[in-house]
């Protein structure tokens, strides 16, 4: 019991620079309007797999040397992708590493 409030407590600690950028940004009243609406809609979750996905690709890039120009300005686009090419995308950085997660998790608590 002991940990897992913990763990919420810790999750609570990174919102914090979030909710001070809006209030230098805002005000108090709607920087605290605005982390509260962050935190109903789960954008914390997506912050999450966001930076693993960075982190993962910074690692790679360190370790196997992955430097190349990237243009800027490309515009955004939206693709369509079957579910084995977003598993052949995610498996290493994130699924491979949440199971392992979950098994430490199982076996410790």
């Amino acid at each position: 019991y002991y940990n897992s409030i913990y763990a919420i407590q810790l999750g609570l600690l990174t919102i914090l620079p979030l909710f001070l950028k809006m209030i230098m940004d805002r005000g108090f009243r709607d920087g605290f309007e605005y982390t509260i609406s962050s935190l109903l809609r789960g954008s914390a979750s997506f912050n999450v797999f966001a930076m693993t996905t960075k982190g993962y690709n910074y690692m790679v890039g360190l370790l196997f040397g992955q430097a190349q120009y990237i243009a800027t300005e490309r515009g955004y686009v939206t693709q369509n992708a079957n579910m084995v090419v977003l598993y052949g995308l995610y498996a290493k950085s994130h699924l491979y590493f949440g199971m392992e997660v979950l098994l430490l998790l199982v076996l410790f608590h």
